[in-house]
């Protein structure tokens, strides 16, 4: 039971640990390069927060690839005025992008203005991801996760004296 108990608080603690450092990097990120975005390795990820297709849902994390060039039938996802659009490209030209949205309206895209391509949806993980992600949650973790280290580490010492 122990070492079912330390495998789920050691990839508890991984899983804790990597999202508070994107967390911590994607605030880095757009505050030193004044983006709406934070790109890591050419990817970032974006939340709906209002209907902007059938396909999407609110509060679905989309991962995005910003790319070079992108191909007809690509989702992209573009910034548009002060708000986003996602729309699927259906012509290229030099250095833009024509696109359709799913009422059919048609949009002119810059190169510029494009986010990324959506690679990957994660229908509904806003809920678990916001709670993972807050620093209260993040600070209880590393007191249980220091607290059992000094439980753990306590038997050990216990278990050698015994002999």
């Amino acid at each position: 039971m122990k070492k079912i108990i330390k495998f789920f608080t050691i990839a508890l603690s991984i899983l804790i640990g990597v999202i508070a450092l994107l967390e911590i990097y994607s605030r880095i990120y757009i505050k030193f390069n004044k983006s709406d975005f934070a790109y890591l390795m050419n990817y970032t990820s974006f939340q709906i927060n209002e209907n902007m297709s059938l396909e999407y849902n609110i509060n679905d994390r989309l991962i995005l690839e910003k790319k070079e060039n992108y191909n007809i039938g690509d989702t992209i996802l573009f910034k548009y005025f002060d708000t986003y659009k996602i729309v699927e490209i259906n012509d290229r030209y030099s250095r833009y992008y024509d696109a359709l949205d799913e009422s059919n309206n048609d949009y002119l895209v810059s190169s510029d203005q494009i986010v990324g391509k959506v690679v990957t949806n994660f229908s509904k993980s806003y809920d678990l991801y916001s709670t993972l992600a807050t620093p209260n949650i993040v600070v209880l973790f590393i007191i249980l996760l220091i607290s059992y280290i000094y439980f753990d580490n306590k038997d050990v010492k216990y278990s050698k004296d015994e002999y």
